[in-house]
């Protein structure tokens, strides 16, 4: 057994590997051959535009999510399915539109250009370190990796 825990799994000594068999896709004929002609031949155009607007309906209703930030919105309000459980969502989903990110901007000026603000605002924050900080933290987070593992 590995010392990681996988098993590493050798092939059979009666299995040739493809690369000494010198095979390559154009041994088979794709479009002539009765297994894959259906997969390989072009759709038409009815089957594209059906495709183009399953598509276009799932990406519709993402950008509404992403339009009213439908993850802000309380899960109580959210699966209200009653006449005024969906006046309040539309409030709801209205105060989102016209507020923007908010708790962004907020966090950005708490900060004041700190590395937090410049967190919340990008996402994203570079952090320099010395090594012994960083095995420092490395040890800290061990055990919660550990604990990881073992599940």
């Amino acid at each position: 057994m590995a010392p990681s825990g996988y098993l590493n799994v050798e092939p059979d000594r009666a299995v040739t590997p493809v690369s000494a068999m010198d095979w390559s896709p154009e041994l088979v004929a794709y479009d002539q051959h009765a297994a894959y002609q259906d997969l390989v031949r072009e759709p038409s155009l009815a089957t594209r535009l059906q495709a183009l607007g399953i598509f276009g309906v799932s990406m519709g209703k993402l950008l509404f999510k992403r339009l009213i930030r439908y993850e802000f919105i309380p899960h109580d309000i959210r699966s209200d399915r009653s006449f005024g459980g969906r006046l309040r969502f539309t409030g709801a989903a209205l105060r989102n539109m016209a507020r923007g990110d908010e708790r962004a901007r907020r966090a950005a000026a708490a900060a004041g250009g700190a590395p937090m603000g410049r967190l919340a605002e990008h996402g994203i924050h570079v952090v320099t370190m010395p090594m012994d900080r960083f095995e420092e933290l490395e040890a800290i987070a061990q055990p919660d990796f550990d604990r990881l593992v073992a599940r």
